[in-house]
């Protein structure tokens, strides 16, 4: 199983942090969020990592070759960061989503063992989802039936939604294959200012997608200056060590 691993925007909400050291760069204690999932992604056995990269990119792939990692990390260049959302950033992927991959949003900072599910999960092509969180406008809200997802948008009614999505999806070959299709018709129609999970709303008309849950176990995503310092509060020991 491979990891693509989404870092390549402007990170607008949290300047003047960000305009010069890209959001997956800023430190939670020690580590930085992208270093952070790195290290879990090797803990737990994946071999190789893609990295989509824009703003700041050449400092990312610094800080990451000058790093020690027993797996195999490239990067892929969207050269349109800077005015296209981040579903031309899943597309340039795409060759990598169609062997089959976990999708993570590098400024999610989460309990390792949520990671851990990921990989272990016996369903085929899943997003992960927290059922217990308070939810309001910004938040991706997904609407669930049995487990599996019937809608995802951040315009669901919050009282009428069932959890939020956190920025971490598996996909297998086929659901892969499916994704990489809906991806490709957005760029040929110029639909590049949507974000990813527009594709799987529409994915979904045609190939299931599954849930699991976060179980309660801590996430951040870390938008604003108030995600960052909730992060920054998370007791190291509840994140387990790495």
């Amino acid at each position: 199983m491979k990891a693509i691993i989404l870092a390549a925007g402007l990170s607008k909400r949290l300047h003047p942090l960000t305009i010069k050291v890209p959001k997956c760069l800023i430190k939670i204690g020690e580590i930085s969020l992208l270093e952070y999932a790195l290290r879990n992604f090797e803990k737990f056995g994946i071999k190789e990592v893609v990295i989509v990269v824009g703003h700041g990119a050449k400092e990312i792939e610094r800080r990451i070759k000058d790093a020690s990692y027993c797996m195999r990390i490239t990067f892929i260049l969207n050269p349109e960061y800077a005015t296209k959302n981040n579903v031309y950033s899943l597309w340039c992927a795409r060759s990598t989503l169609k062997e089959g991959a976990i999708l993570f949003n590098s400024d999610v900072f989460c309990h390792p063992r949520i990671i851990q599910e990921v990989l272990n999960s016996q369903n085929r092509d899943f997003l992960v989802i927290d059922e217990t969180k308070k939810l309001g406008k910004e938040e991706m809200k997904v609407r669930i039936n049995f487990d599996t997802i019937k809608e995802i948008s951040k315009e669901i009614d919050p009282d009428k939604a069932d959890g939020e999505y956190i920025g971490i999806a598996r996909f297998s070959q086929r659901g892969g294959l499916v994704l990489s299709k809906v991806l490709e018709e957005f760029i040929e129609n110029q639909e590049t200012d949507l974000f990813y999970e527009a594709a799987f709303q529409k994915m979904i008309v045609y190939h299931d997608l599954f849930k699991i849950s976060t179980q309660g176990l801590p996430w951040v995503e870390i938008d604003d200056f108030g995600d960052l310092q909730r992060a920054r509060s998370m007791p190291m020991k509840v994140l387990g060590n790495i």
